[in-house]
């Protein structure tokens, strides 16, 4: 299994249990029990985000957000430092 598969198994792992304590606590699309945003990005595009995620992003949930570009969340100011750093994260993935 690839890096960046692991990274995704473990996101969708963590919103799972999410939804599983909303779901037992009754607190329905609530962040509360995983508070912290998690977005994960593959090719360039949204393809995983939690409540809190969407939330920050200014999305009504997060299944509006799949499929967005990931460079669309980015400040232009800072386009080109995150570039370079998911550049990073790639060849490193790719030399394990």
């Amino acid at each position: 299994m690839s890096d960046e598969h692991s990274l995704m198994a473990v996101a969708q792992a963590a919103v799972s249990e999410q939804a599983l304590g909303e779901a037992r606590n009754g607190t329905g699309g609530s962040s509360s029990f995983f508070p912290d945003a998690v977005l994960v990005h593959s090719g360039g595009k949204v393809v995983m985000v939690n409540t809190a995620g969407a939330k920050l992003f200014g999305a009504e949930k997060p299944e509006d957000m799949i499929g967005i570009p990931v460079m669309k969340l980015v400040h232009p100011d800072f386009s080109q430092l995150v570039q370079q750093r998911m550049a990073v994260v790639r060849k490193g993935a790719l030399q394990s």
